[in-house]
């Protein structure tokens, strides 16, 4: 099985296992959801057996400033153990933390986390932080990291982002690796008509094969919603 959503599953999927997605090939038949399923259940079950390491290492951050919590995490701690500390860290502090650490390792943060497990810490992020670090996973072209968090992002910040990265086909790869049909509906709605057609004029002038990626849902949602938008 090939297409976008299926590499972006494999990516996921090894980002939980630690291991580069080429080590995951053997998984090319596997349908894509059979995949999310597979992907969710090992992560949780892995987050389970770390929780009560995880929890002592919250309980001992209570006793340390903002501050040294932060530098600890980036320089000792690293990407993978925040991300799993920013689940069951209280938001108000994890957002804390978070803003004294640097963009790029926030980034390297942002592409280890479960959104869902982290949904209060995002919501709460400041919109120019996200931003941000939106912008240094565009340049890395972590174009599945920036679809995970759409749909955990209010419409307003989801706006500005889309805003803040330049290109047609960033866009198309980051509404490509959406999840479900529902954040994909909401984010498209949320896109200017002008940026959608030029989504559009992308797909046929590149002569990108939307079949071999997997793309065909994704053409048709575009073309309804221009219908509908249509003056």
């Amino acid at each position: 099985m090939s297409g976008l959503a299926h590499d972006g599953e494999t990516i996921k999927l090894g980002r939980v296992l630690g291991v580069a997605p080429e080590r995951l090939a053997f998984l090319a038949s596997v349908d894509v959801d059979t995949l999310r399923v597979l992907r969710e259940r090992l992560a949780g079950t892995l987050l389970e057996d770390a929780r009560p390491l995880l929890q002592r290492a919250v309980k001992g951050a209570r006793l340390l400033t903002v501050g040294m919590v932060a530098s600890i995490g980036e320089r000792v701690f690293g990407a993978l153990l925040c991300a799993h500390m920013a689940g069951i860290m209280e938001p108000a502090r994890a957002v804390e933390v978070s803003l004294r650490m640097s963009l790029p390792f926030l980034a390297d943060v942002s592409a280890m986390l479960e959104p869902k497990r982290a949904a209060a810490v995002i919501a709460a992020m400041p919109t120019g932080t996200i931003v941000a670090v939106a912008k240094i996973l565009a340049e890395r072209n972590d174009h599945v990291t920036l679809a995970r968090f759409v749909g955990y992002l209010g419409d307003a910040t989801v706006l500005a982002v889309i805003a803040a990265i330049p290109g047609d086909e960033p866009l198309m790869r980051t509404a490509a690796f959406l999840e479900t049909r529902e954040i994909s509906t909401r984010m498209l709605a949320l896109v200017p008509v002008e940026r959608l057609r030029s989504v559009v004029r992308y797909l046929e002038e590149a002569r990108v094969d939307v079949a071999a990626l997997g793309l065909e849902a994704l053409r048709a949602e575009l073309d309804a919603v221009l219908s509908a938008r249509a003056p």
